[in-house]
């Protein structure tokens, strides 16, 4: 790499461009909050290409030599992760909960739990993405489920598929439902859309991105089939965010 994307002295600058006072402890405080931003920015670009190479074919023995890694190491670190565990934002729907769901938004907050009741009254013992599916539908009025109807796909339909394919659960439950694996992977690409669209939160609309742009889901494949497209709905919710900016 002849020139790095990034320069120390760029960082600095912007650094120094938040608090033009100069106040060592304001600007220190900033560098950490900007540390963090690039160190999800590059785990993010590093696991976008992991999941080219998968897609491609790639086992995890090769990906993890490719990082100079073992192949549990690399597995560990993008099959589940971040969300190891179930969220409980801690006042309900909008607290203030762990700081890995700080950036979801009321709405896809209500999503994640929703997708928890579901879960529990469907009698399922694992929090599956068709779970988190349905969760999106509960919220009617969001950006997600607007994007869905703008394409003429009805909502009703789309929750009977996804009950059916669910199907009936056990007797027996688990005190602690966990997310699938899939579903882990599901509330990590949402963060990652978030990202690529530039926005410092996690809403509907990047879960929604998140299931369409997972082709060989369970969860995307039905929203596919019952027409949802994915560059149509990335149309859609720019184009409804552009709009909102404006006003």
């Amino acid at each position: 790499m002849d020139r790095p994307p990034a320069r120390l002295d760029d960082l600095i600058a912007y650094v120094t461009e938040q608090h033009p006072s100069g106040d060592p402890l304001q600007c220190l405080a900033a560098a950490v909050a900007t540390a963090g931003v690039l160190g999800e920015l590059t785990d993010h670009l590093v696991g976008h290409f992991v999941d080219q190479a998968r897609h491609s074919g790639a086992t995890w023995a090769e990906i993890g030599q490719s990082l100079g890694v073992t192949k549990q190491a690399v597995q560990k670190r993008f099959v589940t992760r971040p969300f190891e565990h179930g969220p409980t934002f801690v006042g309900g729907p909008g607290g203030k909960g762990p700081d890995r769901y700080s950036r979801f938004t009321k709405r896809a907050q209500t999503v994640v739990i929703s997708a928890q009741h579901h879960a529990r009254t469907m009698g399922h013992d694992h929090v599956a993405p068709l779970h988190l599916v349905l969760g999106l539908l509960d919220e009617t009025d969001a950006l997600a489920t607007r994007a869905v109807i703008a394409q003429g796909v009805s909502l009703d339909d789309v929750r009977c598929v996804a009950i059916a394919e669910l199907g009936p659960g056990a007797d027996v439950q688990p005190e602690h439902l966990p997310f699938a694996p899939d579903s882990k992977k599901l509330l990590e690409m949402a963060s990652r859309q978030a990202l690529l669209l530039g926005h410092n939160y996690i809403g509907t609309e990047h879960m929604l991105l998140a299931v369409v742009r997972e082709t060989d889901s369970a969860a995307g494949r039905l929203l596919a089939n019952a027409g949802v497209d994915s560059e149509m709905t990335q149309q859609w919710i720019v184009a409804k965010l552009a709009k909102s900016s404006k006003r």
